[in-house]
């Protein structure tokens, strides 16, 4: 690993060590983007930083056959960026969302092909957050000047009236997709009751896109009451589980994701009609994904490739090792990397903690990337929600050297990691360090002055 060093006071960097860390994407087999549910290591152990160790609230890329190693696109660090100390309990280094139970591209309107960030995706959180439920779909929207901020695309209160439940009822959202034509395809937490009939937390159920009015966005404004259909029943995912010769497991318990099979074949649902082939796994299955086939048979696919064995070996997800199983997924054409921002700890209390670091990946390997650093005031203690600060260092595309206070330039290894540490000489509280970086050399950014994820340091 790469190092070099130099120092942080009193408000600004005066010690630094640097190192560095990602795949470049080669056009290929569909990409897949994915959520565990529990630890998983990325198979290039992302240079030993903090970008190798993925969570429930991390968001990886991986593209089997043309990529070695699944790496972070979005990490919990990015989002707490995002969010901020959102509950005002003081603590800004901690898991927001619970899990992202989902996530998707919406199809409706048919979403660009480009190098992807947290702003073209739509998310499910297994907890409720800054007055999004639980059951909802959501993204996060670049507000540049003004601040980003969360957008709900599909509401919980929008669901349960397609399901023929009221305001007073919940229904958290675990597995969401989308097709072409607007369908949007659920599984529940829970057994939900769907239009009278009980629907276990492993069945799936759908939305017609004729019953859903989209804005030009595409934000659900209207939904048709009671208009949501059963296609799966808990029972039938079982029986093809265990046909697809799954000896481990009998039933896939809750099921846990959603994805549309790219490849373009059909299923028949419980209604009697064909819809699109769709990947899904349970979180009691660990990391095997299924897919449904023509007249409803079961298959275990390697996202679209038949496995010789009933279970995966990880290396198919890019993985070293895997707690858990899929807790999200979407499967989507080839697309490059943004870059991923993450951070070992995001709270520094000074003087018993001197040292921070930030994680760099996706870089080109083997090359030089731009690191800023901004100081940003705060409370200390109390850094209040961060929608209006993110929204003016990580818009897609922003001119650097505007309003940055630090400029480094840093080496990436082999793997395409960069990383700057810093040691705190005296305590800069109650000022919050933002970084981000820049890289000159990918070509994936067809403007060279989008930078990538921010992470932030707080000082309690």
């Amino acid at each position: 690993m790469k190092t070099s060093r130099v120092i942080l006071a009193t408000g600004i960097l005066c010690a630094l060590a640097t190192a560095a860390r990602a795949d470049i994407v080669v056009p290929g087999p569909d990409g897949i983007i994915y959520v565990a549910n529990g630890t998983a290591l990325t198979s290039s152990g992302s240079s030993g930083t903090a970008l190798g160790t993925c969570g429930p609230t991390d968001v990886v890329h991986f593209q089997p056959v043309f990529t070695f190693s699944a790496e972070k696109i979005l990490t919990n660090a990015t989002i707490n960026v995002l969010l901020g100390d959102h509950d005002g309990d003081g603590d800004h280094f901690e898991n927001i969302l619970g899990g992202i139970d989902a996530i998707d591209l919406l199809r409706v309107p048919v979403q660009p092909s480009v190098t992807r960030t947290v702003y073209e995706y739509v998310y499910s959180a297994s907890d409720p957050f800054a007055g999004v439920a639980n059951g909802s779909i959501f993204r996060f929207v670049p507000g540049f000047a003004a601040g980003d901020f969360i957008e709900v695309v599909l509401s919980e209160a929008q669901i349960l009236a397609a399901i023929g439940q009221g305001l007073g009822d919940a229904a958290n959202t675990d597995a969401f997709t989308q097709d072409d034509n607007g369908n949007v395809y659920l599984s529940f937490a829970d057994d939900e009751l769907v239009n009278t009939v009980l629907v276990g937390d492993g069945g799936v159920v759908m939305i017609p896109g004729s019953a859903l009015t989209y804005s030009p966005a595409g934000v659900v404004t209207a939904v048709v009451s009671g208009s949501a259909v059963l296609l799966l029943n808990e029972a039938d995912v079982d029986a093809m589980i265990v046909t697809a010769g799954l000896l481990t497991a009998s039933a896939v318990g809750d099921l846990s994701c959603l994805a549309i099979d790219t490849v373009g074949k059909t299923f028949i649902g419980l209604d009697g009609q064909a819809h699109p082939n769709l990947f899904f796994s349970g979180e009691s299955l660990g990391p095997v994904v299924f897919t449904t086939d023509a007249g409803g048979a079961f298959g275990v696919t390697s996202f679209g490739a038949p496995l010789g064995a009933p279970t995966p070996d990880l290396f198919q997800y890019g993985l070293a090792s895997m707690s858990g199983g899929i807790g999200a997924l979407t499967v989507l054409g080839d697309t490059g990397r943004p870059l991923a921002m993450d951070v070992p700890d995001g709270e520094i209390a000074y003087p018993g903690e001197t040292l921070v670091e930030w994680d760099v990946g996706n870089c080109v390997p083997n090359s030089v990337v731009l690191f800023l650093v901004k100081v940003f005031p705060g409370t200390p203690g109390n850094q209040p929600t961060a929608l209006q600060v993110w929204g003016k260092i990580y818009p897609e595309i922003f001119t650097y050297p505007v309003g940055w206070n630090l400029v480094f330039f840093l080496p990436t290894d082999f793997n395409g990691v960069a990383v700057l540490q810093g040691t705190l000489t005296h305590s800069i509280s109650p000022y919050v360090l933002v970084g981000q970086a820049y890289d000159p050399g990918n070509a994936l950014f067809p403007i060279p002055e989008q930078l990538g994820a921010p992470g932030a340091i707080w000082f309690p």
